[in-house]
C-alpha cells in the first residue's frame, strides 16, 4: 500500500490493526505493523506512533510522566536509543511522514 502506519510497540501495531480493521474496508486498510516492517522498503506516506504512557502517570495534572519518574529522569523511550530504527521510523515515507507522539514524554 501507499500508507505504512508503525509504532515500535507490537501490543500497540496490534491494537491499531485491529480498530483500523474495524473501521475501514481491506481496500483502504493500510500496512500496519512495528518499524521492523519498513526496514528495506518506503511508503509514499507513514504515520509513526511513538504514543506511549506509564502506568504511574500523573493523572491529575495530566503529566504522561510520574514525577517520580522525571525527578529521578529515569524514562526514556528505548526506541529512540536504537539509531537503527530511528532511522528506518523516520526516512522510509517518500511524501509525507506524520508523528503522533506526547511531547512531554519526548522531551
Amino acid at each position: 500500500g501507499e500508507i505504512g502506519v508503525v509504532t515500535p510497540y507490537r501490543a500497540q501495531a496490534a491494537l491499531i490493526k485491529e480498530v483500523l480493521t474495524e473501521a475501514l474496508s481491506n481496500e483502504e486498510l493500510p500496512t500496519i505493523g512495528t518499524v521492523h516492517l519498513l526496514q528495506g522498503e518506503e511508503r509514499q506516506y507513514v504515520i509513526l506512533s511513538l504514543v506511549r504512557s506509564f502506568a504511574e502517570a500523573d493523572t491529575e495534572v495530566f503529566d504522561p510522566v510520574p514525577q517520580d519518574a522525571r525527578r529521578r529522569k529515569v524514562y526514556s523511550l528505548g526506541f529512540l536509543n536504537d539509531r537503527r530504527l530511528a532511522n528506518v521510523a523516520l526516512t522510509r515515507a517518500q511524501l509525507g511522514l506524520v508523528v503522533v507522539a506526547n511531547t512531554q514524554v519526548l522531551s
